[in-house]
């Protein structure tokens, strides 16, 4: 696998965030492609406030293959997930860890 220069910042804005309060950051990411440019998923690098990896016992440095059921191929699909991932009372998210694939599980 090699790293793609793609990477990305998921920040959570509300009212809060216009003065009134704080900003909540879900986290960022890394895209990884195979040496062929398909995309296998997306490298944790931060993801302070996302409760749910936090709570599913993500690690940074987890590559994220399928969250909710959405395999990740795409930017679009990490968001797509990552909005199903906040409000699904359960959802498994496949990654990878240390070159070993596993499943993690959220409760809510």
């Amino acid at each position: 696998m090699k790293k793609c220069v793609t990477a990305g910042l998921f920040v959570v804005l509300s009212s809060s965030a216009f003065g009134q309060g704080p900003i909540v950051k879900r986290g960022s990411f890394e895209q990884i492609v195979d040496n062929k440019g398909v995309t296998v998923g997306f490298k944790l690098r931060d993801f302070q406030d996302n409760t749910q990896l936090i709570e599913a016992d993500a690690k940074v440095g987890d590559i994220v293959q399928e969250v909710c059921k959405i395999k990740l191929t795409s930017i679009a699909e990490y968001r797509n997930a990552d909005g199903l991932l906040q409000t699904s009372d359960k959802c498994s998210i496949k990654v990878i860890r240390d070159g070993k694939a596993l499943t993690l599980n959220t409760d809510g």
